[in-house]
């Protein structure tokens, strides 16, 4: 097995890292101040060619795709399982339930772990490419061309300059666990 030796650090981290400067001296300068903008922070993954954030406080650890063991009789959407830090860790690919497409997971893939805290799974993403921040009145919700099932895994959507990023859900993402067939021998 691969080390899942970690790329990009903690979110948190990347977090002080993409604040800079301003965010040391509180804010002050010269723009509005941290507290008064609400704003969150969100990796920013690509997934089935689309980009895609996850909010930085779900996000637990960003590290290289460790090798993942497929697990016969689940579904689509769940790889497999892999080893994280000694613990065995579900990986899931959302590009099935998105319905986008599926090139296959390169040497910049990335494997965005996710946890509320209780429960923890890793995300298989085609690669990471660092953090976004959007202020909560730019989250809209997801269109209504998106299928239900598919718009159920999303908190919204916002649009930076390069394009529209559609915000993943963790707690759906985490929720997933619940259509997992219960078989046990």
């Amino acid at each position: 097995m691969r080390d899942s030796e970690t790329t990009t650090g903690t979110a948190a981290t990347e977090a002080r890292r993409a604040a800079g400067p301003a965010a040391a001296d509180g804010g002050t300068g010269g723009g509005p101040r941290l507290a008064d903008v609400e704003e969150a922070g969100y990796v920013l993954a690509r997934l089935g060619g689309g980009r895609y954030a996850i909010e930085m406080s779900a996000v637990a650890e960003v590290g290289r795709v460790p090798w993942i063991t497929r697990v016969p009789g689940t579904p689509v959407w769940l790889a497999g399982v892999a080893n994280w830090r000694g613990r065995i860790l579900a990986v899931v690919d959302l590009r099935p339930l998105l319905g986008t497409e599926m090139p296959p997971v390169g040497s910049l893939g990335r494997l965005v772990v996710i946890t509320d805290g209780t429960v923890t799974a890793g995300l298989l993403t085609e690669g990471v490419h660092g953090v976004i921040h959007c202020p909560a009145d730019q989250l809209d919700p997801p269109p209504r061309t998106v299928d239900p099932d598919v718009a159920a895994l999303l908190l919204g959507q916002f649009t930076p300059d390069h394009g529209p990023v559609a915000v993943i859900n963790p707690a759906a993402l985490l929720g997933l666990r619940r259509k997992l067939p219960n078989v046990r021998t």
